[in-house]
């Protein structure tokens, strides 16, 4: 299998991995969001129900402490005081009972208006009245006492009867200290109401009397409204559609849509589903399954605090559309972000993998033109990666190839002229001194006024000739025998200076020597050594027919723990050109017509003799720069 096949196969399955990824990210985030949604509406329902429970335990619980004021107690005290001076106590209130009821309704005796203007019943107006006054309407219709004996003592207003002794919540809050009635509807006023008793008790916990407050449930009503008035704004998500609250006995208190008061909600829900489940459930609204589905929410009061609740349910219902809206929206984006993240995964990977395959591609290519004989052949590859770190070592593999190849020519060459230098200085020096004798024999006949001076000049030439041929002779004969160095101290500086004495230095040339240390003293070969710096500065000035600055630098340097001697010699000549910088040490090459190109080969073999090393750094008509390094031991 090709490499581009199993690079594009592995980021199609990386793609549809972050795919799968995706879908299952998106069908759990929508469960969660979807349990979310429903565990905060069963909260909402929860606490809908908890501040209706606070609202009517904090009524009762005034009434509580009221119950316990010293004016209160010490009037339902005295009456209690008055009736004990009575002969028959019963047959007393039964009389004045029956009294009360044959009156009309709208009647008012002066016995009735005398338990309704008392200091008492004033004092029980004081505080319905200022409940009227800070909600607004009247919060507490009624309010009356009753001594221990069942009968009235005040009243804020006419109550149905002067006795209460044989009513259940009577007889309960006597016997528990508490009566809560379950919710009432007055048609005629249009209000809601519940009724709570509430035993007086005296310092020593002995009953004084019984408190009824009729308390006008409005608040909650109140509370329930806002709710529907939210869900009548519309325009949000995760709103109900149908609010109701109910009694235990499963009888419409309040909801949103069209009711009558205390209507049977049995028909309306199938509480079957409800009974031994969680507090929601899923309700078809039609017979086909395809229909709009509904969320119900279902809760019951559980009091508050000492206040055990009315046990009233609020069931609240949403669309399953709207209530699950976000979390289909959630699922729906992760799933389009997924497919935008393949498809981007897609593009990346095939960009990745033309990357890779491009640079491999130059690099089989680089090496189908090495084989094929090409050394100067590079690969064009800048990445900082782990492939352009392999074209790196590429092309420095191909530097070595190449050099390796130079230094097989080298020793081919070196190894012609091992050959040739025997045969040069055994057939070609006599043939030479043959021809510099003859030279000689017609220079001494040619003397006089009367000679020929083109014969002259012929004459010069040969001899000129004959002297380059026996140079490269004796360089050839050198080069080949590559004396070791005999080493004795001296100082570079002086070997420097001695040869710049002995070269005829033109005068448009000035030369400069600059060293840091006086004497630099070395284990060199001085005879060797003078003859490196006598041929590199001979090529300087060359390179400066119209004039120039030679500036030699000697410097001492120390890394780590080995000490050198750097000799720096700079010219501002023609310079060499780039493609000859590499070829200058090599045994017979040479660009000047009369060179032999044996000096600098010469120079670098009795430099490495010295465990130094010779390098150079040239531009074209910028000069060129000759590096010596030589090590420099402590002497």
């Amino acid at each position: 299998m090709k490499l581009i096949v199993k690079l594009t196969l592995s980021s199609l399955a990386i793609a549809l991995m972050v795919v799968i990824i995706g879908f299952i990210f998106a069908r759990e985030s929508q469960k969660i969001l979807k349990r979310f949604v429903i565990d905060n509406s069963v909260l909402l329902a929860d606490e809908i129900l908890n501040n209706i429970d606070r609202s009517i335990y904090d009524r009762i619980e005034e009434f509580q402490i009221d119950s316990n004021d010293l004016e209160l107690q010490k009037a339902v005290k005295e009456s209690n005081e008055e009736f004990m001076k009575i002969g028959d106590i019963q047959d007393y209130i039964d009389e004045k009972n029956r009294e009360w009821i044959s009156v009309p309704k709208k009647e008012i005796t002066p016995f009735m208006q005398g338990l309704i203007d008392n200091k008492l019943s004033e004092q029980l107006r004081r505080k319905t009245d200022s409940y009227e006054k800070e909600y607004g309407y009247q919060i507490i219709p009624e309010v009356f006492i009753t001594n221990r004996y069942g009968a009235n003592i005040a009243q804020t207003q006419k109550t149905s009867g002067y006795y209460q002794g044989d009513e259940k919540w009577w007889q309960e809050a006597k016997r528990f200290g508490l009566y809560v009635g379950d919710v009432e509807y007055d048609e005629s006023a249009g209000i809601y109401s519940l009724a709570f008793g509430i035993n007086i008790i005296d310092e020593n916990n002995n009953s004084l009397g019984i408190m009824k407050v009729v308390l006008n449930i409005k608040e909650t009503i109140d509370i329930l409204k806002q709710v529907g008035q939210y869900t009548a704004s519309g325009g949000k998500a995760c709103v109900p559609i149908n609010l109701s609250l109910v009694t235990k006995e499963r009888r419409i208190i309040y909801t949103i849509g069209e009711h009558k008061v205390f209507q049977d909600v049995y028909e309306k829900i199938d509480h079957s589903l409800i009974k031994g489940r969680k507090p929601y459930f899923i309700q078809q609204t039609g017979l086909s399954a395809q229909e709009e589905e509904k969320l119900i929410i279902y809760t019951q009061s559980r009091g508050f605090k000492d206040y055990k609740g009315m046990g009233w349910i609020l069931i609240i219902e949403y669309k399953i559309n709207e209530v699950f809206a976000s979390a289909i929206k959630l699922k729906n984006t992760i799933l389009i972000m997924s497919l935008c993240l393949l498809t981007f995964s897609i593009v990346i990977g095939l960009f990745i993998v033309c990357s890779i395959l491009r640079p491999i591609m130059k690099l089989i290519d680089a090496v189908v033109e090495i084989g094929k004989g090409k050394l100067d052949t590079k690969v064009d590859i800048s990445s900082s990666d782990e492939i352009g770190q392999l074209a790196k070592t590429f092309n420095q593999m191909v530097i070595q190839l190449k050099t390796a190849q130079e230094e097989i020519i080298r020793s081919e060459k070196l190894a012609v002229l091992g050959k040739l230098a025997g045969i040069v200085s055994h057939e070609l020096r006599n043939p030479l001194a043959g021809i510099r004798n003859v030279a000689y024999f017609l220079r001494m006949k040619l003397q006089g006024a009367l000679a020929d001076e083109k014969i002259k000049r012929h004459l010069d030439i040969l001899e000129e000739e004959v002297n380059i041929s026996d140079r490269i002779i004796d360089n050839i004969l050198v080069f080949n025998r590559k004396k070791e160095p005999s080493l004795s101290k001296a100082d570079i500086q002086d070997i420097i200076k001695g040869v710049i004495e002995k070269i005829n230095v033109p005068e448009n040339i000035e030369v400069i020597i600059e060293a840091k240390q006086d004497r630099i003293e070395i284990l060199v070969d001085e005879i060797q050594i003078r003859q490196v710096f006598s041929n590199i500065i001979l090529n300087a000035i060359q390179a400066m027919p119209d004039g120039g600055k030679l500036i030699v630098g000697i410097q001492r340097t120390d890394e780590q723990s080995l000490r050198f001697v750097d000799i720096c010699i700079k010219d501002t000549g023609e310079g060499i050109e780039p493609e000859n910088l590499h070829k200058i040490f090599e045994p017979l090459f040479s660009t000047k017509a009369k060179g032999t190109g044996l000096g600098l080969a010469i120079c670098q073999s009795i430099i490495k003799g010295h465990n130094g090393l010779i390098s150079v750094e040239s531009q074209p008509e910028k000069g060129a720069s000759f590096i010596i390094r030589l090590p420099a031991p402590v002497l």
